[in-house]
């Protein structure tokens, strides 16, 4: 498998998005370590944030990315899921104020849920017939690395920092913004959506060969029924990414 700047990005970005849903609960448990009781009402609004901005992300971005390319929007949903697991962990400070903390956690929600359907429209776009299914099978199976890795560091946070709870789970959310910042830059630069598409027609066997290195014609989604059938099947598998994403978080 080459490990091109959309299969490293896409990986990654679904790596941030697994954890970083999956460790509200756990934030919660040491929240209430470090001596930060919550409320039934705080619990939930803290517990639920995250999840519905994940809604709120997928429903956006997949237009907001039609706009200004695949590849920005990855980045400004990575970049979401960075900036609102920092500013909660130095923002909201003791005493902990559960209404800043659920505002962030919703904004890293909004980040994790563009990743899903513009990581699935990218890696399905930059991926032949021959790999597609292989490729997009190990792009998402980070997802359950995620899972995992959530309250596994959550577990050795707590076995080393003892007595320092205040500290470990807004180490925790820090974590959680380490592989959506190293993905930024290496999604700014994954190219746009025309050349990958201009590439996979340029090989595809209905499309003219080209002409001493140069193409006989431009190359066009619209132009080249190869590109209207899997422009078809793109936009196809993000819409079932899409409702399969909102029965996960459900």
């Amino acid at each position: 498998m080459d490990m091109d700047p959309i299969f490293k990005v896409s990986a990654l970005a679904n790596f941030a998005a697994a954890f970083n849903l999956a460790v509200t609960g756990h934030i919660l448990l040491l929240l209430e370590l470090a001596g930060n009781p919550a409320t039934e009402s705080e619990t939930s609004m803290l517990a639920s944030s995250a999840f519905v901005g994940a809604i709120v992300g997928q429903f956006t971005f997949g237009y907001f990315a039609n706009q200004i390319g695949i590849e920005f929007g990855l980045a400004m949903a990575l970049f979401l899921c960075t900036a609102g697991n920092i500013l909660a962990a130095f923002l909201a400070w003791k005493p902990v104020q559960y209404e800043v903390l659920s505002i962030f956690r919703f904004v890293v929600g909004v980040g994790a849920g563009g990743v899903y359907p513009l990581s699935a429209v990218a890696s399905a776009e930059s991926s032949d017939g021959s790999n597609r299914g292989r490729r997009m099978m190990l792009v998402f199976s980070f997802q359950g690395v995620g899972q995992i890795a959530a309250p596994l560091s959550v577990v050795l946070l707590d076995a080393i920092l003892p007595n320092a709870s205040q500290a470990a789970w807004r180490i925790s959310l820090l974590i959680g913004s380490l592989p959506s910042a190293y993905a930024i830059p290496i999604a700014l630069t994954i190219k746009s959506r025309s050349e990958r598409q201009s590439r996979l027609c340029m090989s595809s066997p209905s499309s003219p060969k080209p002409n001493n290195g140069f193409p006989t014609r431009d190359y066009h989604v619209a132009a080249d029924p190869h590109c209207r059938r899997h422009e078809r099947k793109t936009c196809s598998f993000a819409n079932m990414y899409l409702l399969l994403g909102k029965c996960y978080i459900h």
